[in-house]
């Protein structure tokens, strides 16, 4: 499955009886351990561009506006 693991991952958490900020936290740490995999998978098998990636990714930059 791509994608989507927040959908069930979220309410589960909650369901556990955690509350909503601590249940927020814990799938972001989540997503940021499948991110971490994801990028070292990709640099691995030598298909990442990190520079065209780094300027891609800065168009997606919230800068407070």
């Amino acid at each position: 499955m791509a994608g989507g693991g927040s959908t069930l991952r979220v309410p589960s958490l909650l369901f556990l009886v955690l509350d909503a900020a601590t249940a927020n936290c814990t799938n972001r740490v989540a997503l940021l351990i499948e991110c971490d995999a994801g990028v070292r998978g990709f640099r691995d098998q030598q298909q990442s561009l990190f520079a065209d990636s780094l300027r891609l990714s800065l168009l997606t930059l919230n800068l407070g506006r």
